[in-house]
């Protein structure tokens, strides 16, 4: 299997009080987490994977069918970035420059997607901190198109985990506003979209 992942990355040198951490978080912070994001996609499904054996003193190839091609291109206006910071082989990542807006960064991430998708058997965008950590998520992908098909979408859980707070481990994306989603509020113009 073929995958390509496509992931925004904007930094700025100075941290301001902000809410997103492209804008919170200093360079070392947002590098950091560029690079655990980026090396978990390889360790998850890259093809080098092994198992020690140590009688032998030798390693063999293991978990076969996770093992996939895993390419990932992070797209950055070429200016405003913690690329240089990363404590990863550059192998890992292909660094695609283009003159646009930071805001507009995933647009060029969905361009990327769309020009290269024919290569891949599977295409996705992420955020430059988000890091899968279940090695069966094609497998389930391909579990869920096979009993409902390729015309229906399948979201993940997104979550954060600390501890010491109120809470350990707390979702995301809970259940949606009735205005969002009943088609009755949309009909009459009152669908709210947060940006």
């Amino acid at each position: 299997m073929r995958i390509l992942v496509t992931i925004p990355h904007y930094c700025v040198s100075i941290p301001v009080n902000a809410k997103h951490g492209a804008t919170a978080r200093g360079p070392l912070e947002r590098s950091a987490a560029l690079a655990h994001a980026i090396a978990a996609l390889h360790q998850q499904w890259g093809s080098q994977q092994a198992i020690i054996q140590v009688g032998a003193r030798r390693t063999k190839s293991a978990n076969g069918g996770l093992c996939h091609t895993v390419d990932v291109v992070v797209v950055t206006d070429g200016r405003h970035h913690a690329l240089h910071d990363l404590t990863i082989p550059e192998h890992l990542f292909e660094h695609l420059r283009v003159e646009i807006e930071p805001v507009h960064l995933g647009f060029a991430c969905h361009k990327v997607l769309a020009e290269r998708s024919s290569d891949y058997d599977y295409c996705g965008f992420m955020e430059d901190d988000l890091i899968v950590h279940d090695p069966w998520w094609f497998d389930k992908l391909e579990w869920f198109i096979g009993h409902v098909g390729a015309d229906k979408i399948l979201l993940p859980n997104r979550y954060e985990v600390a501890i010491g707070l109120a809470y350990q481990k707390v979702y995301l994306d809970g259940d949606l506003a009735e205005r969002v989603t009943n088609p009755d509020y949309s009909r009459v113009g009152k669908l709210v979209v947060a940006g």
